[in-house]
């Protein structure tokens, strides 16, 4: 056990463990490989060792979980994001582009989660949750991106930023939610080989769609600060 209790819902504190940060972490990989319905306080609370009052304590309930959950798989991309666009240019998009890919990576479930999450009926609380966290951590921030983009001539003049920007995403994160049949039916063995030679041909594409390279002639060559 990590920790005793010596009231209910009330944890005695433990030097070596923080209990709170053990839920969220078995409670992440529960909720990532496995339906939402089939994740239970009490299977979250025996992967972490602890009680499931610890639960109702730190989050009120499996939806209060989910939610911490959610915004902490959020919140790295979010902030990698603010980093690399600090000045609006190709390079930086590039680079913004390969870290997120990145992380995708390292949690390729993700895309799914989120996905069948947003395919539920407006009214359910946790499509809900999920689309209140991609509008405070991700479209405000694309919307500052894209425009950043195409006031410092970034995107090809005969392109729409709107739709430029959905390509991005589908380029970012179709890949992780293909059924791995579709991938063996192409003969292509899925690994980190594959996922490096996808994020070079996708910056390929995207150079030689709607991104303007320092070197084109169209290009000023601008950048614009954030």
């Amino acid at each position: 056990m990590l920790v005793v209790e010596n009231k209910v819902g009330r944890p005695t504190k433990c030097d070596e463990v923080d209990v709170r940060k053990k839920l969220v972490e078995c409670a992440t990989r529960l909720f990532l490989n496995l339906p939402y319905d089939k994740v239970s306080t009490r299977l979250v609370s025996q992967r972490a060792g602890v009680s499931s009052s610890l639960i109702r304590y730190y989050f009120g309930n499996k939806e209060g979980l989910f939610e911490v959950v959610i915004q902490e798989l959020a919140s790295p991309m979010y902030e990698q994001t603010q980093k690399v666009m600090e000045n609006a240019n190709y390079d930086s998009f590039v680079e913004m582009y390969s870290v997120l890919f990145n992380q995708l990576v390292k949690q390729p479930q993700l895309p799914k989660l989120l996905s069948q999450f947003m395919l539920l009926p407006a009214s359910d609380s946790k499509r809900q949750i999920v689309e209140q966290i991609i509008i405070d951590r991700s479209n405000a921030l694309h919307d500052v991106i894209f425009g950043k983009l195409t006031k410092a001539n970034v995107l090809r003049d005969d392109m729409d930023p709107k739709l430029c920007r959905l390509s991005w995403v589908s380029l970012m994160m179709y890949p992780f939610m293909m059924p791995r049949a579709l991938f063996e039916t192409n003969k292509i063995e899925i690994g980190e080989n594959f996922f490096a030679t996808l994020l070079e041909h996708n910056i390929k594409l995207m150079s030689q769609g709607f991104i303007k390279k320092p070197q084109d002639p169209n290009s000023t060559g601008s950048t614009c600060q954030i």
